[in-house]
């Protein structure tokens, strides 16, 4: 038996099979920088500077530093137009003026690095003959926030035990390992299926500054948003008439 955890590298499930062509990937770069004296109170995540459905991140690690960075997806009537790696976007993004206030006098520490990310669990195989995928290998990154690490050890949690309750019924058909992807499925397929219509959603700028304004002056209505990215509410239950609702007309 074999776990694969190889991230966003697919050239091995390429090889075997598993995948018949390189998955849609969400394109990200991130740079830290310190010596920052317009630092925000809280993190933030910005939609201006960055393609749709997209978004730029400015998260700090301590008085006078951050994590900044984007993240988008090649999608959308505009997806031909739009750059092949996300270097281009982080240069541009940092240009924005409210960037450019908040690292005046900053300093860049260490390198740019991009990275892929998959975000394609709602329709990857998460397993096959005596192999479990677990984390990034089976598509388990957010895809409206590209968080993902989690989802990795949840998932390698979920296999281990898996493979102890087949080891110990000595049953290793391709049967029993289908129960993992089973269980999977019943743990998040649903919340990727609801980010997968919400991410598309903010394609349309002026769906997305409504939904921004009204999340914006409503605290309750940002609790429930978070929590749901977060999981610490059900999508399903948070995403009710009455929140659409405090999103279309305001508070209700």
């Amino acid at each position: 038996m074999v776990i694969v955890a190889v991230g966003a590298n697919t050239k091995l499930l390429l090889r075997m099979g598993l995948l018949k062509k390189a998955p849609q990937v969400m394109l990200c770069s991130r740079a830290y920088f310190e010596g920052m004296t317009d630092m925000p109170d809280a993190a933030q995540c910005r939609f201006d500077g960055v393609p749709l459905p997209g978004y730029g991140w400015v998260f700090p690690v301590s008085n006078s530093s951050a994590n900044v960075g984007v993240g988008f997806l090649r999608a959308g009537l505009t997806a031909r137009w739009m750059p092949k790696n996300a270097r281009t976007i982080f240069d541009s993004f940092i240009q924005i003026p409210p960037l450019q206030s908040i690292l005046a006098g900053a300093q860049r520490v260490g390198p740019i690095k991009g990275y892929p990310l998959r975000i394609d669990f709602a329709r990857s195989p998460t397993y096959t003959e005596r192999v479990l995928l677990v984390g990034e290998a089976a598509g388990l990154v957010n895809p409206v926030t590209g968080e993902g690490i989690d989802y990795a050890l949840e998932s390698g949690k979920m296999a281990a035990e898996h493979l102890i309750r087949m080891f110990a019924a000595n049953d290793l058909s391709i049967k029993h390992l289908a129960e993992y992807d089973k269980l999977l499925r019943e743990r998040y397929q649903r919340l990727f299926v609801l980010c997968d219509r919400l991410r598309f959603l903010y394609l349309n700028p002026l769906v997305l500054n409504r939904v921004v304004r009204s999340v914006a002056q409503q605290n309750e209505l940002m609790e429930v948003f978070m929590n749901i990215v977060i999981e610490n509410q059900n999508a399903y239950e948070g995403i009710s008439a009455r929140t659409i609702s405090k999103v279309v007309f305001g508070k209700t």
